[in-house]
């Protein structure tokens, strides 16, 4: 079970400026298995986004919110749905590098509608899921990007190495949750 109090509180500590966003106006939905307009919705932002098939999304959904180790989580602002991310045991590039199933706990997913960004709501949602992550004890959280980089490591993520998909120059980065927790 994930206390909320407890999660709002972590991620407002270790805010990164943002505070002024955390405000009673936003919450974070966590999708459960009846959320099923909010999975469609999700699904469709990522085909928008990234072109992956409505079918894949929802089916990769079902199987996360019928994982309790695993979360999807909608960022809602004034009761408006405006990012998303979840807590993922895999991610899909583990078909193209296979060495990477051996990581577990990815920050996976990360999207804001267009006319929302650069408003700080996927650094509320990175703070948010760290916060999920420690509640539920993981050592370190992964991700991937080829886009946002910079954001990461301005959240204090660790560049591990790169990939190379395509023509894409992908950063697999890390952030270590026990040593940030005793600092």
């Amino acid at each position: 079970m994930i206390n909320d109090d407890n999660i709002y509180q972590q991620a407002s500590q270790r805010g990164t400026g943002n505070r002024k966003l955390a405000t009673a106006a936003n919450n974070y939905q966590i999708i459960t298995e009846l959320d099923d307009s909010l999975k469609k919705m999700v699904a469709e932002w990522y085909n928008e986004e990234w072109q992956i098939p409505l079918v894949n999304t929802l089916a990769l959904l079902d199987k996360i919110t019928g994982d309790a180790s695993q979360v999807h989580v909608v960022l809602m602002v004034d009761d408006r749905p405006v990012a998303t991310a979840g807590l993922h045991n895999s991610i899909g590039i583990m078909a193209h590098y296979p060495e990477l199933s051996e990581l577990k706990n990815w920050l996976a997913l990360v999207y804001t509608v267009p006319c929302e960004r650069k408003k700080g709501y996927a650094t509320l949602l990175c703070e948010y899921l760290e916060a999920v992550a420690r509640q539920k004890r993981l050592p370190s959280l992964h991700l991937f990007t080829h886009t946002a980089e910079d954001l990461y490591r301005s959240l204090q993520w660790t560049t591990t190495r790169h990939l190379h998909h395509g023509t894409k120059k992908i950063a697999l980065m890390q952030k270590r949750l026990d040593q940030a927790s005793s600092s």
